[in-house]
């Protein structure tokens, strides 16, 4: 990545390059307009602002701003995509840095609903949204200010328990960047 633009040898990946600005950074993947095919969902690093890109495999087909466009309060990312409500489309989990964790029931590019999470000061999410136990429903990861990891066992957006992570990164600023 380099800024909106996906490289590989020095070669745009994206057919054509994105026109969104280089402040973008890609913070999910899903299938947004339901083709089948995975897009990108950017945050823009100043104002938080939220586009999709909608893509055909490389080839960027649209890009257009969620709706709303951004969280009506400051500070918010976009930490991952998943389908939390088993209703077939991808919804967003936002995490702010007071430790406060929501999601955006999505249809496409729309919000439909909001609903905070929890609140746990001193811990932040990492962007790793994936199904642990196998129950279906996606599970997250946060980290504290120790380094210490857990999985918060999830049923959309019901908490089945907090597991400790065996695991300890070598210190506090290293973090997980993804579940593969």
């Amino acid at each position: 990545m380099e800024g909106m633009t996906l490289r590989e040898g020095g070669a745009s990946l994206l057919t054509p390059a994105s026109p969104l600005a280089a402040e973008f950074r890609v913070s999910a993947t899903g299938g947004f307009n339901g083709d089948g095919h995975p897009d990108l969902i950017f945050q823009h690093a100043g104002d938080g602002s939220l586009q999709v890109a909608h893509l055909n495999d490389t080839t960027l087909l649209s890009t257009a701003a969620l709706v709303p466009d951004r969280a009506a309060e400051p500070g918010w990312l976009v930490k991952g995509a998943a389908d939390f409500d088993r209703d077939g489309k991808p919804d967003l989990l936002l995490a702010h840095p007071d430790g406060r964790a929501a999601l955006w029931y999505m249809d496409g590019r729309t919000l439909v609903r909001g609903s905070l999470l929890f609140a746990s000061p001193g811990t932040s999410l990492l962007p790793v949204v994936t199904d642990y136990n196998g129950d279906g429903s996606p599970d997250l990861v946060e980290q504290d200010a120790l380094g210490q990891l857990a999985v918060r066992l999830m049923n959309g957006e019901s908490l089945l328990t907090r597991l400790p992570v065996a695991v300890m990164l070598p210190g506090p600023s290293w973090s997980i960047v993804g579940p593969r």
